[in-house]
């Protein structure tokens, strides 16, 4: 099992902070990976929704489904996900700090059957992306008006 655990900051309200990241279509514009995302329920926001995006590893494209299983406004958010013999769950936790807003992203994924032959090229992209992701997403909410 490979878990990851990530902090960081950004110079925006927790309010403006969790708005976007909540929003799962909006990850196209900051995670590398990810080359299309899409909300296949009808639900409001919230615990249930579900979508499909694509990943782009390795130069392949790997679809990718996953649920929100966990909702509380302006304080988290919590996933599981499953693509082939590889299954993930995370979270992101927010809280306030005077006008900036601490991110604690956490992330433990399984990798099972004839996937986990990749599992160390796969623990190796996530960290490397991770780091990248959440720096362009810092940029880009501290960037907007």
């Amino acid at each position: 099992m490979i878990e990851i655990e990530r902090s960081f900051r950004v110079r925006r309200p927790v309010e403006d902070v969790f708005e976007y990241m909540s929003r799962f279509e909006n990850d196209r514009e900051w995670r590398a990976e990810i080359s299309d995302i899409r909300r296949t329920t009808e639900l409001g926001r919230g615990i249930g929704e579900r979508y499909e995006q694509m990943l782009e590893v390795g130069g392949r494209q790997v679809p990718t489904d996953f649920e929100v299983i966990a909702f509380e406004n302006n304080r988290h958010i919590g996933w599981r996900g499953t693509s082939g013999d590889i299954t993930g769950e995370g979270s992101y936790d927010f809280t306030a700090d005077g006008g900036s807003t601490r991110v604690d992203a956490r992330a433990k994924v399984d990798v099972s059957g004839a996937a986990r032959l990749t599992e160390p090229y796969i623990e190796k992209q996530l960290a490397i992306h991770g780091q990248e992701d959440f720096r362009r997403l810092r940029r880009l909410l501290e960037t907007r008006a």
